[in-house]
């Protein structure tokens, strides 16, 4: 009931478990004060990811542990919460060694930053690490900004088949239209984006962002 409904009357229990030594115990504390959201579980849970916290620290050689879990959930959570003020401290780990925890860190910064975290991700594009420029495609679904859109039309004739298709994924989840799923050979990849070029070039400026849609749909 903790992790799953949290009522706020639980936000001093939740506060307490999120120190609890038992990393099980602390993973269903942090969804508990993701739901809460208030000033004080927003600062719990940027204790939980601060760098050097326990047994956290990633390693790209080994699965994630319970407290690796923790932090992971807890940089989702501050990624809802609306609060930019933790956007700094969400940036430290878009350099995670740890492909799961890079890949939070991403989204968090792209639902926090907006236009402003595009930039960021976009230098991830350019990595010659084809798992850290998956999860910046990853991450550019989440932002609400036109420019997002011309990051991932840029990055489509990426050489790495995987990085490839999740960039017009998130390009269809973004904008509802597509092209194709993926490019067989350098040309296709390069008729694929000349599509995408074309087709935002006519539609750049009366499209709208889903979340700024879901808005205009409500009036």
């Amino acid at each position: 009931m903790l992790s799953t409904s949290a009522p706020v009357f639980f936000e001093t229990t939740a506060l307490r478990l999120s120190h609890d030594e038992d990393p099980f115990v602390v993973i269903h504390a942090v969804a508990a004060l993701g739901r809460i959201n208030t000033p004080a579980t927003r600062a719990a849970l940027a204790e939980i990811i601060a760098p050097g916290k326990s047994s956290a620290e990633s390693a790209p050689d080994k699965p994630v542990t319970d407290f690796g879990v923790a932090r992971i959930r807890a940089i989702e959570a501050l990624g809802r919460s609306g609060d930019n003020n933790y956007r700094g401290l969400i940036e430290r780990y878009t350099d995670d060694n740890n492909e799961f925890v890079q890949l939070a860190a991403m989204v968090a910064i792209a639902q926090l930053g907006k236009a402003e975290a595009v930039p960021q991700l976009q230098r991830f594009l350019l990595s010659a690490d084809p798992v850290t420029r998956k999860n910046a495609a990853y991450g550019l679904r989440y932002s609400t900004a036109p420019n997002a859109v011309e990051t991932l039309i840029e990055a489509v004739p990426d050489k790495n088949l995987n990085v490839q298709e999740r960039v017009l994924t998130s390009l269809k989840e973004i904008t509802g239209q597509s092209f194709g799923d993926s490019a067989t050979d350098s040309t296709s990849a390069q008729k694929l984006q000349n599509e995408w070029r074309v087709w935002w070039a006519a539609h750049k400026e009366k499209f709208a962002m889903p979340e700024l849609k879901f808005l205009c749909d409500m009036n």
